[in-house]
């Protein structure tokens, strides 16, 4: 196992911490309450949608292995291994991937990576994407802005030699890495490619947008469908900017913060809160702690 492979351990500690006392500072009774007549078939259905989505960014991460003739048989193992860096800050850390598939199949990490960058890359557009189709005229120009950096920096790296430059002056020996990264990386900046990130990016996150909607719903509470793709979409980019592990504190802040003002009792928010993160966040790393433990198994 990498070095890289056991780093989410102390951010699962670090969440476990953080939950603890979220418990230790609420009102435990009345969280309980709330939660014993919570319609728990609503839970199942969100756990559905959040799982189709994995299954369709699988089938995008099979569809970029192709377009950088990547054969494996553990695709979709290293895919849901790298669930289990989904804590480490801005999921940067599901590079794992490139070191598993480097593990298993001898693929240079520099042919894989830019398939990492577009996943990273489809993360920001799609919640972009769903943040200007929901939000109010100062949040659009904000989301627009993140949509277009995204496209801009994509296209920087893919198609000028600015990265390069840069690595040859700070790290010379490391040069021809980032040279063979951008020979691949254009393999997958093209419209079509771009577009269909695009696409099944917004498609995967509005399922955890609904998600989000079925659990407040599961309370007997209600909130349109478009107030919960903005309050998931806004609270997920705020705890990505923050850099802290799984945008811990920032996430869970300000989407309770934004369920109470969207007009639910401070004890529904809190609970609708912590389900959404059970099974998006924690159902992830759980389903990545497995894959990759199964995938160490199978390289044995």
């Amino acid at each position: 196992m990498t070095d890289l492979a056991r780093n989410p351990i102390k951010y699962i500690i670090l969440g476990v911490f953080f939950y603890f006392l979220i418990f230790l500072m609420s009102d435990i009774r009345s969280l309980l309450d709330v939660l014993s007549v919570f319609d728990y078939s609503k839970l199942a259905v969100a756990i559905a949608l959040v799982v189709t989505g994995y299954l369709i960014r699988l089938m995008r991460w099979n569809f970029y292995m192709r377009g950088l003739s990547i054969k494996t048989k553990s695709s979709a193992l290293v895919f849901f291994a790298g669930f289990s860096m989904t804590v480490t800050p801005a999921k940067l850390g599901e590079v794992l991937k490139s070191f598993l598939l480097k593990q298993s199949d001898k693929i240079p990490k520099a042919r894989s990576l830019p398939a990492v960058i577009m996943e990273r890359f489809g993360d920001v557009t799609g919640l972009s994407l769903l943040l200007i189709l929901t939000s109010l005229s100062y949040g659009q120009h904000i989301a627009f802005f993140f949509l277009l950096l995204s496209v801009l920096t994509l296209i920087v790296l893919a198609k000028t030699n600015v990265a390069e430059r840069v690595v040859n002056i700070l790290m010379k020996k490391k040069a021809g890495r980032v040279r063979e990264m951008k020979k691949n990386m254009n393999k997958l900046v093209t419209k079509k490619i771009i577009f269909y990130t695009l696409v099944t990016s917004a498609v995967t996150w509005l399922f955890e947008c609904l998600a989000l909607w079925l659990i407040v719903s599961g309370f007997g509470a209600s909130i349109d469908l478009k107030t919960a793709v903005f309050i998931f979409s806004l609270s997920t980019i705020a705890g990505a900017l923050s850099f802290l592990p799984g945008g811990l504190g920032v996430t869970e802040g300000s989407m309770y913060l934004l369920l109470v003002s969207a007009s639910l009792a401070p004890n529904i928010a809190l609970a609708a809160m912590l389900l959404v993160r059970l099974c998006t966040l924690w159902l992830a790393v759980f389903l990545g702690l497995i894959s990759l433990y199964l995938f160490n198994r199978s390289i044995r």
